[in-house]
């Protein structure tokens, strides 16, 4: 003992997962101390009334489930690298809230009665944690322990954005875990991954021998097996008898239309969260030698509502040091409001007004910082990550770099947000028009930035028009009636049909790449316009861009106002893939009357597909491939009644060759 090197328990502790570590922990004081540094390195802190409990005589400690108090921050705040707080509506809660009863009982000479409350009535525990919230001092003394620290995060979620609800699928159901606050590098998965993956496997074998037995049984009555009967995606799906049917298709918790008690409890909650955000700002403004040295903050989830609270410059100016900024944002889909009687009402809106905010924060507040070189922005809901038959690869929100009225425009400028001091920018989970795309680039080239990422953006397409109108001039998506009266007009082809065209993502990378180029190909030159070709306005020297990354990027169809209703009656065959099982035909009409509606033109659609002759190319000149290498992961949407993740999709590195 007390020979081993350190680096040698942190080779170790790379292959336990953090169950482990506690418990290897227990072992002996030299296992305790050589674990600490790694079990404390990352602190993620669940914001609860419970949490100042830990405040007591000017010091903060932790009371262990197992054991005494553990003064956690004042003997590891020092070992604490990462630390996260989290602050998240809980599902199993909102969908059953508790009473606090709407009449007061009074007493009078004639006997009781009861009659409505004078004032609006409270949620004890949201209230307290409002309390919890307000209390600054305190959070400033926990914050005081943290002269380790180099990297924040946040996950604020009040519940106002987009709601499965019942619209999971049974290996959503299993697997289901909250999101991560910050993504691990541990190769060992944690025990509660093995259990459910244990799980899984259960359910998967126990499904395989029904089926088998089922079908020997079948076949001797020369029946055959209905095809939404196979697999274990279909398993607990089976509607046994007319009660449990009713179940099925009046679920308890329908996001579309809220109780007054739910509404209430999201309203309540938000104004615990502004309280616990503001604490939370003035805690870091108020310990500057400790946060002066943070390097990197990250929004892992924040409601969009939010945004206004943190276009403080003091909190910014705290962080002096902050070179690295991730941003997910969630966009609201309801807006909740408290009249002077107290009566709450809910009002939905369209997702697409959080792109305003989003866009005023990252021009006024991101870019003119010199010190923030690293940028993700992203949104944190809807795309191919969403889960559902409602959500996934649906409520796709253009790119908050550029102003919510120019998103839609195909014109040769745009009102887009300049980082002249990025030098690595991050665009994730969005869409982006080609034009749009090829001006981010041509605007920074002469700037600081010398690497873009792109994770999951599309290029957007837009919806051919309906018999009788003909798309308007300089704003893909808006049609114009009239009358038929001239010879027939040629059919509409997506951009993946007939010969190339502009907007298809060789000519995008031919443009923006910082490397070769599809005339270096020499095989096959496109008639696309010259690859060195200055887009129009542009005189600037030679791009300071060295490389670009595309992570599972493709396209998505922009302006289907009636959500899956458009999808499910267009002839594209490609929209309609979706529903190409009658298990997710019926379940969509089973749960269509309970889920949340809006008619959003700025939601966009992800396609999965793109034709051979555009992936050929990609992959011959630039070296780009189709699909995700995480198999499980692509696995996911099949439950969800979708093609495999990655489907249509590439992915790969474009940089310049020095």
């Amino acid at each position: 003992m007390k020979k081993l090197p350190t680096e040698v328990y942190e080779n170790i502790c790379d292959y336990l997962s953090r169950d482990d570590l506690k418990a290897m922990r227990l072992s002996c004081s030299e296992f305790d101390r050589m674990m600490a540094q790694v079990l404390f390195e990352t602190a993620v802190v669940p914001f609860n009334t419970e949490i100042y409990d830990m405040v007591k005589s000017d010091q903060l400690t932790v009371r262990d489930v197992k054991g005494p108090g553990v003064d956690v921050f004042k003997g590891f705040g020092h070992r604490i690298k990462r630390f996260g707080m989290s602050f998240e509506v809980n599902g199993n809660v909102l969908a059953r809230p508790p009473s606090k009863g709407s009449r007061d009982l009074h007493s009078s000479f004639w006997g009781e009665y009861e009659w409505p409350f004078e004032e609006y009535q409270r949620y004890e525990a949201i209230a307290g944690l409002e309390h919890a919230a307000d209390e600054s001092p305190k959070m400033r003394t926990a914050f005081s322990y943290l002269t380790g620290v180099k990297h924040l995060a946040l996950s604020l979620d009040s519940g106002l954005g987009w709601l499965n609800g019942p619209d999971l699928s049974i290996h959503a159901k299993v697997f289901r875990r909250p999101p991560p606050v910050f993504y691990s590098q541990r190769r060992c998965p944690e025990r509660k991954l093995e259990a459910q993956k244990q799980l899984w496997d259960y359910l998967s074998r126990s499904h395989t021998e029904a089926a088998e037995d089922g079908a020997e049984g079948k076949a001797r009555a020369n029946m055959t097996i209905p095809k939404e009967s196979q697999g274990v995606l279909y398993t607990m799906a089976t509607i046994s008898n007319a009660r449990d049917r009713q179940l099925y298709r009046k679920p308890r918790f329908t996001p579309g239309t809220l109780s007054s008690a739910q509404i209430e409890w999201l309203l309540e909650t938000d104004w615990a969260q502004r309280a616990f955000l503001s604490s939370y700002m003035l805690a870091v403004m108020d310990n500057p030698p400790i946060f002066a040295s943070i390097r990197s903050l990250t929004f892992a989830r924040l409601s969009s509502q939010f945004l206004p609270l943190l276009m403080r410059n003091d909190f910014w100016d705290a962080l002096s040091s902050l070179n690295t900024f991730s941003l997910n944002v969630i966009p609201i889909w309801r807006h909740i409001m408290k009249d002077e009687a107290g009566y709450v009402t809910s009002q939905a809106i369209n997702p697409s007004h959080s792109i305003t905010p989003c866009y005023l924060f990252l021009s006024t507040i991101i870019a003119p910082r010199s010190n923030i070189k690293h940028l993700t922005v992203g949104w944190a809901d809807g795309g191919e990550n969403a889960q559902g038959l409602f959500s996934r690869n649906m409520h796709l929100l253009p790119s908050p770099v550029i102003s919510r009225e120019h998103s839609l425009s195909e014109e040769d400028e745009f009102e887009m947000v300049h980082f002249p001091h990025l030098e690595n920018l991050i665009l994730s989970n969005c869409w982006l028009g080609s034009s749009a795309l090829m001006s981010l680039v041509n605007i920074h080239k002469t700037m600081s930035l010398k690497e873009l990422t792109l994770d999951s953006v599309s290029l957007a397409i837009w919806p051919p028009p309906e018999p009788g109108q003909t798309l308007a001039t300089g704003l893909p998506g808006v049609y114009l009636q009239h009358h038929a009266t001239g010879p027939a007009q040629p059919p509409y082809l997506p951009p993946w049909q007939g010969t190339p065209r502009e907007e298809s993502w060789p000519h995008v990378i031919d443009v923006i790449s910082p490397g070769r180029k599809l005339a270096d190909d020499g095989k096959d030159v496109p008639a696309y316009p010259p690859a060195d070709m200055e887009i129009e306005g542009n005189s600037a020297p030679d791009s300071v861009l060295q490389r670009i990354t595309f992570i599972s990027c493709g396209y998505a169809q922009v302006g289907l106002v009636d959500n899956l209703r458009r999808i499910r009656s267009s002839q594209d065959p490609y929209l309609k893939h979706r529903f190409r099982e009658d298990f997710f035909r019926r379940r969509y009409f089973m749960l269509d009357s309970c889920m949340m509606k809006v008619s959003e033109r700025y939601f966009g659609y992800i396609v999965q597909h793109m034709p051979d002759s555009e992936l050929e190319r990609l992959a011959a000149v630039w070296d780009l491939r189709e699909g995700w290498d995480d198999a499980e992961k692509a696995e996911e949407a099949k439950f969800d009644g979708l093609l495999p993740g990655g489907t249509g999709r590439f992915s790969g590195v474009v940089e310049r060759v020095i």
